[in-house]
C-alpha cells in the first residue's frame, strides 16, 4: 500500500510498528484496550499480540476492509477525530495524518475517555512541538516525551519525525523539553520589549536595557508593580520568569527612590539598547 500524498499520510512499515510496540508498550496485557488511529491498512494492529484487544478506526472503506482481512481485528469506519470508543481505551497509538489540528482534537477526545494511566503513542512531525505554547497546551493535560525517529524509513518522507508520547497523569511531567516556558513568557510581552530578547537583536546588556526602556516611558521612576504592568503588555503570562531578573538587575544597577520605586542611577547611563530591525509579528 502507498502513502497517499493529498492526506500528508506515510503508511508505517511493518517491522517499525512491531518494534515501537516492543519497546514503548511491552507490558501491554488482556485488560488493555488499543486504538490504532487511522489504522490505514492495519499495520499497529497486525503488531500487537492476540491476547490484547484492538480496534482499528479508518476513514477509507476499502483501507478498512483490508486492515480487517490483515489483522483480524474490528475496524470502526468513520473519522478518528469524531468515531466514538465502543469501550475504554487505554493506549491509542498509530501514525496519523499529520494534520494538527485533528490529532489535538483526538488528544482531547482520549485524554476525557481514558483513565488515568491512559497513553497516547503517535509517529508525528517533529514539528508538532516546535512552539512553546502549543508544548505548554499538551503539558497542562499529558506528561510527554518523544524520541526521534530516522525519516527515510519512509518513503518520501521529507519532514523530521518522532514518536511522542502523551501519558495521562494527576500530575504531570514531560522529559526532553527546556526553556519552552521562558519562551512563552518572552512571547506576550509588549512588543517593544519583545523584539529586545530576539535573536541578534538580544545584547549582552538585554535586561538593563529592558528596564531603561520602561522607566523612560514611565518619567524616569516608578514603583516595582508598574515596571511589570509596562513590560508585559496586555496578556499577563502565568509563569513570568523574567520577573526576577527585573528584580535583580534593579537591585545591583538601578537607585531605590522610594518604597519599592525604581530610577535610573545618577552615576550610571542607561543602556538603552534600540533595535537596528524592525520586526513585525
Amino acid at each position: 500500500m502507498k502513502r497517499d500524498e493529498s492526506l500528508n499520510q506515510y503508511f508505517t512499515p511493518i517491522w517499525a510498528a512491531e518494534q515501537l510496540l516492543a519497546r514503548y508498550y511491552p507490558d501491554l496485557n488482556s485488560r488493555d484496550v488499543v486504538f490504532d488511529v487511522g489504522c490505514g491498512d492495519g499495520r499497529f494492529l497486525m503488531s500487537l499480540p492476540d491476547h490484547v484487544s484492538a480496534y482499528g478506526f479508518e476513514l477509507d472503506s476499502a483501507l478498512a476492509e483490508q486492515a480487517r482481512m490483515n489483522s483480524g481485528r474490528p475496524v470502526i469506519e468513520g473519522c478518528f477525530t469524531q468515531t466514538p470508543f465502543p469501550e475504554t481505551p487505554t493506549l491509542c497509538i498509530g501514525n496519523p495524518p499529520y494534520d494538527m489540528g485533528a490529532v489535538n482534537t483526538f488528544l482531547s477526545r482520549a485524554h476525557e475517555a481514558m483513565d488515568y494511566g491512559g497513553r497516547c503513542g503517535f509517529i508525528l512531525p517533529v514539528y508538532f512541538f516546535q512552539t512553546a505554547d502549543t508544548v505548554l497546551d499538551y503539558m497542562r493535560s499529558w506528561s510527554l516525551r518523544y524520541d526521534l525517529l530516522p525519516r527515510n524509513m519512509f518513503e518520501g518522507m521529507s519532514k523530521p519525525v518522532m514518536f511522542a508520547q502523551f501519558l495521562k497523569e494527576r500530575t504531570t511531567a514531560s522529559i526532553g523539553f527546556f526553556l519552552y516556558d521562558e519562551t512563552s513568557d518572552i512571547q506576550k510581552l509588549k512588543k517593544k520589549y519583545r523584539v529586545l530578547f530576539m535573536g541578534n537583536q538580544s545584547s549582552t546588556h538585554l535586561w538593563g536595557s529592558v528596564i531603561d526602556k520602561a522607566l523612560a516611558a514611565l518619567g524616569g521612576q516608578a514603583k516595582l508593580d508598574d515596571i511589570y504592568r509596562e513590560i508585559e503588555g496586555a496578556r499577563p503570562t502565568a509563569t513570568k520568569h523574567w520577573k526576577a531578573q527585573i528584580r535583580k538587575v534593579l537591585q545591583q544597577f538601578y537607585r531605590r527612590v522610594g518604597e519599592a520605586t525604581w530610577g535610573f542611577h545618577p552615576a550610571v547611563k542607561p543602556i538603552i539598547t534600540e533595535p537596528q530591525l524592525v520586526l513585525s509579528f
